[in-house]
């Protein structure tokens, strides 16, 4: 077996567990409506969040729903341009000169943006430039989602997914807070 194949194993096995922990975590501590069922739903935490962030807009100054974007205040805060993402963001993960629509949250644990392109075209590209970067990269078996670990540097381990939206193909980064 090459180093390689060792590491993507080891990479897969690694990212199983991570998973698997993750959902009895969530399991565990999911709350639950009064009638004892969950509310994991993406739905409940959708509005959760939309709630608490209108809520804390609210709580300076009197602004409704109605007011807002369809994300509520996080949509002002979440735009961000390819000058503000951390050095280490293009030097281990991707470079966001050719992002369009970039979306971030504050510590670049989640980061989304549109290229123009075919989906096939666009995701060749970002496998790419993460190889270049020393990521070991894996289907989930989820969709176009992919998995990469990487030794040394900020970033430990990635989910990648490349989405077609009309002419354009979305990527959505999530990385552990670095």
């Amino acid at each position: 077996m090459t180093t390689q194949a060792r590491r993507l194993l080891r990479a897969t096995g690694f990212l199983g567990a991570v998973f698997l922990i993750l959902a009895v975590a969530a399991v565990a501590s999911a709350p639950t409506a009064s009638g004892g069922t969950s509310l994991l739903s993406g739905r409940a935490f959708a509005d959760g969040v939309i709630a608490r962030a209108v809520d804390e807009a609210t709580a300076d100054a009197t602004v409704s729903r109605e007011d807002m974007g369809p994300l509520g205040p996080m949509d002002d805060v979440l735009g961000r341009q390819a000058a503000d993402a951390p050095p280490w963001f293009e030097q281990e993960v991707l470079p966001l000169a050719e992002a369009c629509d970039l979306r971030a949250l504050d510590d670049w644990s989640v980061v989304g943006f549109t290229m123009a392109g075919e989906v096939a075209t666009v995701r060749q590209w970002v496998v790419a430039s993460l190889e270049e970067r020393g990521w070991a990269l894996v289907e989930t078996g989820e969709g176009a989602t992919l998995a990469g670990i990487k030794e040394g540097g900020t970033c430990p381990w990635l989910l990648l997914s490349c989405t077609p939206v009309g002419d354009e193909v979305c990527i959505v980064v999530q990385i552990p807070v670095p």
